[in-house]
């Protein structure tokens, strides 16, 4: 059975520490407290060379992975479908948690969409690395973030170009005016305000 999941996260390594951070070969093996939803690994290879892997993952039209790297800041935004998260989560856990050698502070979080049920939050602080099952209120907190919130739209306006947008006169959100019904919009799985015809 299909499902989707969104990955949302920021990293910042010292300039100081970024060449050698860069250059520096990783593998899922250097660490240790992986969660089965982990359970992937692959040969150790250059944080720079992981980096480029990411950006050439092969996508459907409505998924997305921004990896970007300015200056010290690594940013990660993306929004896909089961095989290409699976194919990619250890990659990005990995990337994260070698930062934690060189001096790197955030956090990646891997995050079931709509119809997928979990929650992971890979952290990166003090030279010290870990990953994290995220408990309730930290998934309901994530779930009102500006970060879920710029996924979730940028997820539901490929989509829409995709298979074309909902009929004007639903409205997304509040409840319209006059005489309707709820419903369920078939393509984002969210409740939509039906106008009665």
């Amino acid at each position: 059975m299909g499902w989707d999941g969104l990955v949302y996260g920021t990293l910042s390594v010292p300039s100081k520490n970024l060449e050698s951070w860069l250059s520096a070969e990783t593998s899922p093996e250097d660490f240790d407290g992986w969660p089965d939803f982990f359970n992937a690994s692959f040969s150790a290879r250059p944080v720079e060379v992981l980096l480029e892997e990411l950006k050439q993952v092969h996508l459907e039209p409505h998924e997305f992975l921004d990896v970007s790297l300015d200056g010290g800041e690594l940013t990660v935004r993306g929004s896909m479908a089961k095989d290409p998260l699976l194919e990619t989560r250890m990659e990005l856990a990995t990337l994260f948690r070698s930062a934690s050698g060189f001096g790197g502070k955030g956090e990646l979080v891997v995050f079931g969409y709509l119809t997928a049920d979990f929650a992971y939050r890979v952290k990166v602080e003090r030279a010290k690395s870990s990953v994290k099952v995220m408990p309730k209120k930290d998934r309901d907190a994530f779930e009102r973030s500006k970060g879920y919130k710029s996924i979730d739209a940028q997820t539901q306006a490929a989509i829409d170009k995709l298979v074309g947008a909902p009929p004007r006169q639903i409205t997304r959100g509040k409840k319209g005016h006059g005489k309707g019904k709820w419903g369920v919009n078939p393509f984002t799985g969210k409740r939509i305000w039906v106008p009665a015809p």
